[in-house]
């Protein structure tokens, strides 16, 4: 067996053996076989820590696997925690690495208060000043920071002794990461500072994504739990956390990827999406409609597990997501469609979004949509509010942000959990509807299942950040497909028609007409196991939010004014400011979306 090297960077002494102290076990005789308490902390026990490395580490294994026996294999493990319950799983993931042939273990250590800690340092070095344009600050974080300098200082207690963290990335052939959902690391940060941080790594990020094997998963920690206890309005500790997050992990991916499939079929069909919530203040009720790539050239792409119950590139992780086409014709052959993303979304309570690894939480969000760009938003709350004002600068800083304004993602979850809502993206996404603002992937699976590049002309946006919409049985939604009937009206033009899909979380078939009742076939990835019975639904008919605003926006207006003059030969159009139907000029051409 060849040498194995392990070298430590930063804070080796986080991943010490854990101090010892009083051990409990919870009362509950399944949970005590998952994890057991130290000094009040979650301790995962052996058992799941094994399961959970091995899939974690069966993520990354595809493309290494392939190498020859005496080739050396280069692991790069990213951790920042200071929470005892992950520093357990990462002791755990660097054994099974090293039973998998990986010859070079890397590790990056930090603890959430030391990477705040050197975003601070770096907006002290780069600080706005008038000699120092945003250009300048930007090469000097990728020069000391991305790139790297000898001897630079990381930290206050340990040098920078090996090259930046773009180079850490280049020379690794599989890149695990584990954070710690903390919530609190990003409290006070300047976004604007941050934000050129997030752009500084912006290549190093690209080289992961698309061209390393990774996985990510984060673990709970006690800031969330805090956090989730607000959204819910019941306590949930941190051991509600970790025991949903140890359930979360154990789901039978087999059998999600078997639904998962055929979830995938019935998008592959439709036209458009649409997805509604309902909630009593119509200011944060959702009804958006978008096409997918997939709609116009048979693409869709469902994550496909590792085995039998790890996915790729986040573990836990199972659902089925896609890329929203393009209204730009500069994106080529995937650009220039009429029907895109177009609607309103709102997040009452809040939502938590990933900015540059470190978890921002904005409240009471809503953001509306026209053709496939935010053109308005706001944050709810007393505009004198300290904390209101960064939530807005933190979204304002996504938006002006290189395809900040557009959908790189819709993806949903086909988790049961969470049980509650949380603010954690992680698990959050993969349990609900969820769009991302920004980046999209380049790689899809085509219409004969290899793996294709499709750009809706944003691959190279600056941000990946999820949006979830809160959807369940507390939470009323639906979810609809527009189909084609298989019919032709006089002219022999395909007949569209919205069927359900989802109602609730729950998954549901339709009977005939407009009866549907619960898909037996996708109950693994529902909400619960509850029945339902078949029940007739009313299909909304009318196209959602189509030339029509909650708020007299002159952007809005503007640009939809613009896009209906293409479809005029430029004849000027009266765009209503309130609720209404569409423009006649629009309507009669068989126009239905922007």
């Amino acid at each position: 067996m060849p040498e194995v090297q392990i070298t430590y960077h930063n804070r080796p002494d986080l991943l010490g053996p854990l101090e010892e102290g009083i051990i409990t076990v919870p009362e509950d005789e399944t949970r005590a076989a998952e994890y057991y308490l130290l000094d009040g902390k979650v301790i995962p026990t052996d058992n799941f820590a094994r399961y959970f490395a091995e899939n974690l580490m069966d993520g990354v294994m595809s493309e290494v696997a392939l190498k020859g026996p005496d080739e050396p294999r280069r692991l790069l493990l990213r951790v920042t925690t200071d929470q005892p319950g992950s520093i357990r799983l990462m002791q755990e993931v660097e054994k099974v690495a090293v039973e998998r042939g990986f010859t070079d273990i890397s590790y990056t250590v930090r603890t959430p208060q030391a990477e705040r800690e050197r975003v601070e340092r770096i907006a002290k070095i780069v600080g706005v000043t008038p000699e120092k344009t945003r250009e300048k600050r930007l090469a000097a974080i990728k020069q000391d920071y991305i790139y790297g300098k000898k001897g630079e200082l990381d930290s206050d207690e340990q040098p920078l002794t090996e090259d930046g963290e773009y180079w850490q990335i280049h020379d690794a052939d599989a890149i695990i990461l584990v954070r710690d959902s903390n919530l609190e690391a990003s409290d006070g940060l300047d976004p604007e500072i941050l934000g050129l941080f997030v752009e500084a790594r912006a290549d190093a990020d690209r080289m992961r994504v698309d061209q390393r094997e990774w996985n990510l998963s984060t673990p709970p920690h006690p800031s969330l739990a805090a956090r989730d206890s607000e959204i819910n309005q019941r306590t949930i500790t941190e051991e509600d956390e970790w025991w949903d997050y140890i359930q979360h992990c154990r789901v039978d991916a087999k059998k999600v990827l078997v639904a998962q499939e055929k979830l995938a079929g019935i998008i592959g069909k439709a036209r458009r999406l649409r997805i509604v919530t309902h909630f009593e203040d119509p200011l944060y009720a959702s009804d958006i409609v978008f096409t997918t790539l997939r709609n116009s050239y048979g693409h869709v792409h469902p994550r496909r597990p590792a085995n039998h119950a790890g996915l790729k590139h986040n573990f836990p992780g199972p659902e089925v997501f896609f890329a929203p086409s393009s209204n730009n014709p500069e994106d080529g052959e995937f650009g220039g469609f009429p029907e895109t993303v177009s609607g309103r979304m709102g997040f009452p309570g809040g939502v938590t979004l990933n900015l540059g690894g470190r978890s921002v939480f904005l409240r009471n969000l809503w953001v509306e949509f026209v053709n496939g760009e935010v053109v308005d938003w706001d944050i709810v709350g007393n505009p004198k509010d300290s904390g209101i004002i960064q939530e807005k600068a933190w979204f304002q800083t996504i938006l002006d942000s290189k395809g900040g304004r557009r959908l790189g993602e819709i993806g949903l979850g086909t988790s049961r959990f969470p049980k509650f809502l949380t603010a954690e993206i992680g698990r959050g996404e993969k349990n609900k509807p969820h769009f991302a603002l920004g980046k999209s992937y380049a790689d899809q699976v085509d219409e004969t299942g290899k793996i294709a590049e499709l750009d809706n002309g944003n691959t190279n946006a600056t941000y990946h950040c999820d949006l979830m919409l809160p959807i369940s049985p507390d939470h009323p939604g639906e979810l609809y497909a527009e189909v084609d009937t298989g019919r032709k009206d006089i002219a022999g033009n395909p007949i569209y028609e919205w069927i359900l899909i989802q109602k609730n979380g729950r998954y549901m078939e339709r009977v005939e007409g407009n009866i549907y009742r619960r898909d037996p076939d996708l109950s693994i990835i529902s909400i619960d196991d509850e029945d339902v019975e078949s029940f007739e639904v009313e299909i909304p008919l009318e196209d959602p939010y189509t030339y029509r605003f909650w708020r007299n926006h002159p952007q809005a207006i503007r640009r939809t004014r613009q896009f209906v003059e293409r479809f005029t030969g430029g004849k000027p159009v009266v765009i209503p400011t309130r609720p209404g139907r569409r423009p006649a000029a629009l309507r009669n051409r068989g126009f239905s979306q922007p």
